[in-house]
């Protein structure tokens, strides 16, 4: 039998996205199923609205809009600094209850593409 791995104080990121169908358990949407199969990691929804070619930090224009989410403080700053390292603008939209619906396929941000220009 296969051990789980222990994802304890381990930072997720998903960048996965729930289709409207495809709900595996209602109980958890989105990113909280991710969290829920991996116990005591802190997950992290960031990238799932940019298309693949978007997936860049710096543009000509100035920096590409990263949202993210998640539950944990910590994490969130470490990911945001992760983000910020690669060329994106992070911007937290809340927790993953917060920040999913947002998120995800067919939401208010999915497939936006936002630039921070420079001044």
């Amino acid at each position: 039998m296969a051990k789980t791995p222990n994802w304890t104080g381990k930072i997720i990121i998903d960048a996965t996205n729930e289709l409207p169908d495809s709900r595996t358990d209602p109980a958890y949407p989105g990113s909280e199923l991710v969290a829920h199969l991996a116990p005591g990691a802190h997950v992290i929804k960031a990238f799932n609205t940019l298309f693949a070619r978007y997936i860049t930090g710096e543009t000509a224009a100035g920096k590409r809009v990263l949202f993210y989410g998640g539950d944990d403080a910590d994490s969130k700053k470490t990911a945001a600094a992760l983000f910020e390292k690669m060329g994106f603008a992070p911007v937290d939209l809340g927790t993953l209850k917060e920040a999913s619906p947002m998120m995800e396929f067919g939401a208010p941000l999915s497939g936006t593409h936002f630039i921070q220009t420079q001044e």
